[in-house]
This record gives C-alpha cells, structure tokens and sequence, in this order.
C-alpha cells in the first residue's frame, strides 16, 4: 500500500505540466468567491459606495471581466499554474473571513 501511495502521489506531481480543463473551472470558482467576499467583508469598499455609479460599474465589471478571464487563460497553462491561483485564492479567501472578525483583527493591530 505505501508504494502504491508514493507513486500514486508522483503520477499527481507529474500530471502537473499537463493540461487539466477542471484546474481551470475551480479557479475562476474560486476568484469569484474572493471577489464576492471582498465586496461583503472589507471596509474599503464602503469607500467604493461613495464613488459615482459610474465608477463603481466599471470597478465591478472590472473585476467580474478577470474572473470570467482567468479559467480561459488557466485552461491553456499548466495545471501547475492554474493549481497555484487555486491556492492563492483559497488562502486569500480564508485571511479575508479571519480578518472580518473583529476580535481578531484587535489583536493584530496590538
């Protein structure tokens, strides 16, 4: 059973340079989640409502435009690539929910 699980494991690490169309879909799921997030639990962008209207529709078509982008761009690179906005999205998603919490961020600022 180990050696099944290591070369199990080295088949995964070694599929990485391949293309993998559902690496793609997961990311742009997830910029999406970090998008939404972003406007629901961060101050700032109570900043963005006392902008025009104008401003705001491009600022969130802006952001809307990268997250429909991004699976197409992933879908031609590497799985490696499309991984790692896969967890760069997860982490920034998971400090964004930390850091709405208000105890939390008391602490931080200590």
């Amino acid at each position: 059973p180990k050696i099944q699980s290591k070369s199990s494991c080295f088949i995964l690490l070694m599929s990485l340079y391949l293309f993998i169309p559902y690496y793609a879909f997961i990311t742009g799921i997830s910029l999406l989640t970090n998008i939404r997030l972003s406007n629901t639990l961060n101050p700032a962008v109570a900043s963005l409502r006392d902008r025009s209207h104008v401003s705001r529709v491009v600022i969130r078509g802006v952001q809307y435009g990268v997250a429909v982008l991004l699976p197409c761009l992933a879908a031609y690179q590497p799985s490696s690539i499309a991984l790692y906005w896969l967890a760069s999205n997860a982490t920034n998603s998971v400090q964004q929910i930390v850091l709405a919490v208000p105890s939390v961020r008391r602490k931080l600022r200590k």
